[in-house]
């Protein structure tokens, strides 16, 4: 099983490099590709402990604070701030950090915020995006049109992996 295999390959990188954030990073999506969002959550708070400004992690971590199924998981106005940081950091030209802005605001309630940023991802990803981005960016959209917020419908399908977040946002 290639998850498990994975994880003995981070787990070892790590006991060579403990405080290298980036294997963390790739610890946690392993983690939440494998169903264990708690595990995921748990690396991307230790890849922010070793990096406080590693993009890729603040935005995983803050994608499951506010999609997450298990409310134990989510808190969205951790969710909010990360996403926050990283959007002021980035500006507004990339889908991935409005989306998860989106998703954040939306957990909050912050409903007219979200339908905002996430009309301002559509946008960004019209221009450059994959088709099933696209899709899944207006169906979020239209939940947040409802007052409803996303959750994950499984936690083996998760968002990009640190390796598919853009060189300048990671």
């Amino acid at each position: 099983h290639r998850p498990a295999a994975a994880v003995v390959y981070y787990r070892r990188a790590l006991n060579v490099a403990p405080t290298n954030a980036v294997i963390h990073l790739n610890l946690g999506t392993v983690f939440l590709k494998s169903g264990r969002p708690q595990a995921a959550v748990a690396a991307y708070r230790r890849a922010l402990r070793a990096d406080p400004e590693l993009v890729g992690a603040k935005l995983q971590l803050a994608w499951v604070l506010a999609t997450a199924k298990d409310d134990t998981l989510r808190n969205g106005g951790e969710a909010v701030r990360l996403a926050e940081e990283v959007r002021s950091e980035s500006g507004e030209d990339h889908a991935r950090p409005l989306d998860v802005l989106a998703a954040a605001y939306a957990e909050v309630g912050r409903f007219d915020d979200a339908c905002r940023v996430a009309s301002q991802g559509l946008t960004v990803a019209a221009s450059d995006g994959p088709a099933e981005q696209l899709e899944s960016l207006r169906a979020r959209l239209l939940l947040y049109r409802h007052g409803k917020p996303y959750r994950e419908e499984s936690s083996a399908d998760p968002e990009p992996t640190a390796s598919e977040i853009p060189d300048d946002l990671s």
